[in-house]
């Protein structure tokens, strides 16, 4: 991949941000989780950094309505 990917969102929790990526693959959006194992292998250490749910640049603001909360 030529494109370098851009963060979208950062979730604590590994199943939220599966879930995330879930509606973002419906939506046609391939997303790219950073960070999964460690925080899952690792949750007593408190990642720092989270899992970032990451897209390709192009795909950034159309992921950012994808996943705005519903009112």
């Amino acid at each position: 991949m030529t494109d370098e990917l851009v963060p979208v969102e950062t979730f604590w929790n590994v199943s939220e941000a599966n879930l995330a990526k879930s509606k973002l693959e419906e939506a046609g959006i391939e997303g790219f989780l950073e960070n999964e194992y460690s925080v899952m292998m690792t949750p007593h250490l408190a990642n720092p950094s989270g899992v970032k749910l990451l897209v390709k640049p192009g795909d950034a603001q159309r992921a950012a309505e994808v996943l705005k909360p519903q009112s």
